[in-house]
């Protein structure tokens, strides 16, 4: 319920197979890409692709990560 609570907040209709699987209403997998980064972006999320992470460390409200 959480998930699908969080797709139908960020916009995303969805539906539920007989094995509790949550799929895109559209069956548009680019939909559901598309959504996440915008969310990502409007919350200030930076992405970053291509690099080897080497430690995430959870503090509060922030997370840092070191790459390299």
């Amino acid at each position: 319920e959480a998930v699908s609570g969080f797709f139908r907040q960020i916009g995303l209709l969805t539906r539920e197979d007989e094995e509790g699987r949550i799929y895109p209403y559209s069956e548009e997998a680019g939909e559901v890409t598309k959504l996440l980064r915008d969310t990502a972006v409007q919350a200030d999320v930076n992405i970053m692709t291509g690099c080897r992470i080497l430690w995430v460390r959870t503090e509060t409200q922030e997370t840092a990560i070191e790459n390299g």
